[in-house]
C-alpha cells in the first residue's frame, strides 16, 4: 500500500508553526533526543516550495499512474481519518474473537 499525503502547503506551514511554538526549545517524543524544535529558512522553503516541485509532482503522478490499486491519495486530515477508521474497520474485522 502506498499512501501519498498531498496536504495544501498552507496548511502545512500552520502546522509546522503550530508544532514549533507548542515544542518550542524542546525535543518532541517523535523527535529523536536532543534534537530541538525549530523553524529556519531552509525548513520552511522545503515545506512551501522545494518538497513540492515539479519533479517530485511528476514522480507522485507516475507512482499514481503505475500502481492505481495500492496508491491512496490523502489531501486533508478528513481524508485521512476516513482512511484510518477504515483501516481499523478492516483489522478489526479479521482478528479472531477473544
Amino acid at each position: 500500500m502506498i499512501v501519498s499525503f498531498q496536504y495544501n502547503r498552507f496548511f502545512c506551514l500552520y502546522q509546522v508553526y503550530k508544532r514549533y511554538f507548542t515544542y518550542r526549545g524542546r525535543s518532541r517524543d517523535s523527535a529523536a533526543p536532543g534534537c530541538p524544535e525549530k523553524v529556519d529558512w531552509a525548513f520552511f522553503r522545503w515545506v512551501f516550495w522545494d518538497g513540492r516541485n515539479r519533479q517530485r509532482r511528476d514522480r507522485y503522478r507516475w507512482v499514481q499512474s503505475t500502481y492505481p490499486d495500492k496508491t491512496i491519495v490523502l489531501k486533508n486530515r478528513r481524508a485521512l481519518s476516513r482512511f484510518l477508521n477504515t483501516l481499523d474497520q478492516s483489522i478489526s474485522g479479521a482478528r479472531p474473537p477473544r
